[in-house]
């Protein structure tokens, strides 16, 4: 334990991190519509911090076929963030909505400041874009800080883990058995000079899932890896997340332990879908994970498959480098991935519209056609 806290405060207490002079995404917005705002009103200028932005989304009554629809909805549905947030995410692109501007404090908005301005001034600063622009470059090989931000990472990150790790272990959320493989794995990061423990020889492997047998690469799982024993031999497994907000290590007695879990658990399973390639996401999502969703060929339309997949399975690459070199790239990819699915950029916004209104229009067009044809069309 003290020598748990002397590496810790020595590495870590007064330190900057891996990420440093980098703003976060809500800064970088704030601090950009703040500009704007400098640019556009008279003082007092609008805080977007204290400016809501509500989405209202009104739910029609359903008539039967020839009837007039009533003006008054069923239903309305809204949802409201800072105007921080919606220049971030604008909703994620949802369309089908009236956009209604507020205070947080009760104060009267500025007059000039309408859903029609707040339109144009999101997609002019399009703050998806340049953060993305500003983050890639920074975050590269061949960036002036890049060598000083992995020298962090690899001073910081063992000590950090490790305590967390121990009060875990106070706490009886983890057996010592699996301590000792965190400590073990964490305090010699080179798989070839790390040393067995108890004369059991510790792996450290990303996790990969295997949507099948054959014909598939595994697909990784960012910024997640497995500790444990060598093959053949016995003990704990811990899933190891770095840098993740509401779980870091997870134990389990053995691969069928961990395996099981993620068939089962929807908790796991949401926090593995943000972490994979978005193209493969479709795979597993959606109950995949017991039965992935692979597409197949046939040779005539009248071919199905009639096999079930198989439920998903992990395979075991262990990594013979040093670990913490291997785990500050994934932190790396797993910023840009999760910047990539908390905003959205201009481009992405109007791809967003027109499958939108596609989608509109055939929904139309399907309602006018009769019943069969119509179901038809659909199914097409």
């Amino acid at each position: 334990m003290v020598n748990a806290l002397q590496r810790f405060y020595v590495t870590c207490i007064g330190q900057k991190d891996f990420l440093f002079d980098i703003p976060s995404l809500y800064d970088y917005s704030c601090e950009r519509l703040k500009s704007r705002f400098n640019t556009d009103f008279t003082e007092p200028h609008p805080d977007p911090e204290s400016v809501r932005v509500t989405m209202a989304h009104y739910i029609p009554v359903p008539v039967a076929p020839g009837q007039t629809p009533q003006s008054i909805p069923a239903a309305t549905q809204s949802v409201s963030e800072t105007l921080v947030e919606y220049a971030i995410d604008r909703f994620l692109s949802r369309q089908d909505g009236v956009i209604l501007l507020s205070s947080a404090h009760d104060k009267p908005l500025n007059a000039s400041l309408t859903p029609a301005y707040v339109r144009d001034l999101v997609r002019s600063l399009d703050i998806a874009a340049g953060y993305r622009s500003m983050l890639d470059p920074i975050l590269a090989a061949t960036a002036p800080d890049y060598l000083k931000r992995r020298k962090l990472f690899v001073d910081q990150i063992p000590s950090l883990d490790i305590l967390r790790a121990f009060a875990l272990r106070l706490k009886n959320e983890l057996s010592e058995q699996a301590y000792t493989v965190i400590e073990n794995v964490l305090d010699m990061p080179d798989a070839i000079a790390r040393l067995p423990v108890n004369g059991c020889k510790m792996v450290f492997s990303p996790l990969q899932l295997l949507p099948a047998k054959e014909g598939w690469e595994p697909t990784l799982v960012l910024n997640t890896y497995l500790m444990g024993p060598h093959e053949s031999q016995s003990g704990p497994w811990v899933l190891y997340a770095p840098l993740h907000d509401e779980f870091v290590f997870k134990e389990y007695p053995d691969q069928a332990a961990l395996l099981r879990d993620i068939h089962t658990s929807t908790y796991l399973q949401a926090y593995i879908l943000d972490r994979v390639d978005p193209h493969l996401r479709k795979v597993y999502d959606k109950g995949g994970f017991v039965e992935p969703h692979l597409p197949f060929s046939a040779e005539s339309s009248f071919d199905v498959p009639f096999d079930t997949p198989a439920p998903v399975t992990m395979q075991i690459d262990p990594y013979n480098g040093n670990c913490l070199l291997l785990m500050f790239e994934g932190a790396l990819d797993t910023l840009k991935l999760q910047v990539q699915q908390h905003s959205v950029t201009n481009a992405e916004q109007r791809r967003a519209a027109s499958r939108y209104l596609f989608t509109l229009g055939a929904e139309q067009v399907m309602a006018l056609m009769p019943g069969r044809l119509g179901a038809l069309v659909g199914i097409i």
